[in-house]
């Protein structure tokens, strides 16, 4: 998780000041961009590959 946190804000710094992590209950993993939600582990039934949340904030920044 912070590998995936540092490339983010490396990648994206002039767009992005701040990321957190919020700690789910019952193993919830959702990311949120701009309070819309980009990933829900609930919902797609997995956890996101390794480059799947930074394509996904990548597209939408």
């Amino acid at each position: 998780m912070v590998t995936l946190l540092t490339n983010i804000l490396s990648e994206h710094k002039t767009k992005i000041s701040n990321v957190e992590i919020i700690p789910g209950i019952d193993g919830i993993f959702d990311v949120y961009l701009n309070d819309e939600i980009i990933f829900s582990r609930k919902k797609e039934d997995r956890m996101p590959n390794e480059l799947e949340i930074e394509n996904i904030i990548s597209d939408n920044i």
